[in-house]
């Protein structure tokens, strides 16, 4: 019974912070949900402070204390860069954990939300090396960063890391479809002869999948190769079919809008709909 009663005090202390945390998640005001994460904020670090010896206990509560400054943060940027503090030192002191996949994705959202076009680049090399990764996860990671060097230009190795992942997936994998997607892509940026062929590649892989993902970024692509070529009237098009059919994907469709933004202007002469979709 005293052994019992000694667990269960143990386990109310380093729940404290954990209980209002847990709140926030499930509470729709705001102002109530950034109480609850300022109350857990100031219970971690007494909690964490008794448990330096118990590893796997220390490492779970020091995620939830970066976790909860994510999740804050996303309230008020105030508390982005202790988040980005917390993050980091998860990242170096806790990586063989399996809470540190999720550690990753947080820092890498944090960085994209800042433009470090860089650091979420190497975040997502880093979330695809994790040990024992599930292998789509460490696909998705992989394309994210290729997706990356593409928008900053650095398409001969976007292009490299395209072709080495390719060898990683199975014959027979869908992912096949959207590594060619990316390496059409990243010809099309480039402009050229290369251009026109992979503009030829990318209709027939539009045409032939039913992955909406992949026929989002199609129609995307092509749009921006119009948009080049001076060819608006397609393009509008091309971004239209992913505004109206495939809004689920929420970067293609962001990246939609924002051309639909620019092309009602030039192309319909309609502002209050170029401004609904910059709203």
């Amino acid at each position: 019974a005293r052994y019992l009663s000694s667990v269960l005090k143990d386990y109310l202390a380093l729940s404290k912070p954990l209980n209002p945390a847990d709140r926030a998640k499930n509470e729709t005001d705001e102002k109530k949900r950034v109480a609850f994460y300022k109350e857990s904020i100031e219970l971690f670090p007494g909690v964490i402070e008794k448990v330096q010896g118990d590893r796997p206990v220390l490492r779970h509560l020091e995620y939830r204390f970066a976790e909860t400054l994510y999740l804050w943060s996303k309230i008020d940027s105030a508390k982005r860069v202790k988040a980005e503090t917390a993050l980091k030192k998860f990242q170096k002191d806790h990586s063989e954990g399996w809470q540190i996949t999720s550690a990753l994705q947080m820092f890498a959202s944090l960085q994209q939300a800042q433009g470090d076009v860089n650091g979420e680049m190497k975040t997502y090399q880093a979330l695809a090396d994790v040990e024992g990764l599930p292998k789509q996860m460490r696909w998705d990671a992989l394309f994210s960063a290729s997706n990356l060097l593409m928008r900053n230009d650095k398409l001969s190795e976007a292009r490299t890391a395209l072709k080495k992942l390719s060898t990683e997936l199975p014959a027979t994998s869908p992912e096949k479809s959207r590594v060619q997607m990316y390496l059409a892509q990243c010809d099309i940026a480039e402009g050229g002869t290369a251009a026109k062929k992979a503009v030829t590649e990318v209709q027939r892989l539009v045409a032939r999948t039913s992955n909406k993902t992949l026929k989002a970024l199609g129609h995307n692509t092509l749009a921006e190769h119009y948009i080049k070529s001076d060819q608006k009237e397609k393009a509008f098009w091309e971004v239209m079919r992913v505004h109206v059919m495939y809004p689920d994907d929420v970067d293609e469709h962001a990246r939609a809008l924002y051309h639909l933004s620019k092309l009602f202007l030039t192309v319909r002469q309609d502002s209050p709909r170029s401004d609904e979709c910059i709203e």
